[in-house]
């Protein structure tokens, strides 16, 4: 079905400051799933939603790398405490970042 959760996978942790995004992995498991598109979430343990430098860059570069799988990025949130933020949905307010269908 259209829209419908296929799977939920931790795919990486990391220290208080950083993690690793294993973007083949993350392929990977969505071509297995037989996905159309990715939601990418993390937690941000200082509380703040806002996004870093490498958060942006790595909603860019997780987007071109699905597209040359015929993948779409559907979002990047991040989590801190009861809050979250869509790193897409803010970059697409401002005209930097447009979804692939």
């Amino acid at each position: 079905a259209k829209g419908r959760e296929l799977s939920c996978v931790p795919i990486s942790s990391g220290n208080f400051s950083a993690a690793t995004v294993p973007y083949e992995k993350i392929i990977n498991l969505a071509i297995l799933s037989r996905a159309k598109s990715v939601a990418l979430a993390h937690n941000h343990p200082s509380g703040s939603v806002l996004p870093s430098e490498k958060d942006i860059d790595v909603t860019y570069t997780l987007s071109e790398k699905l597209e040359t799988m015929s993948l779409s990025l559907l979002d990047h949130i991040i989590i801190a405490g009861d809050e979250y933020l869509s790193i897409c949905d803010c970059m697409a307010r401002m005209g930097d970042f447009s979804f692939a269908d």
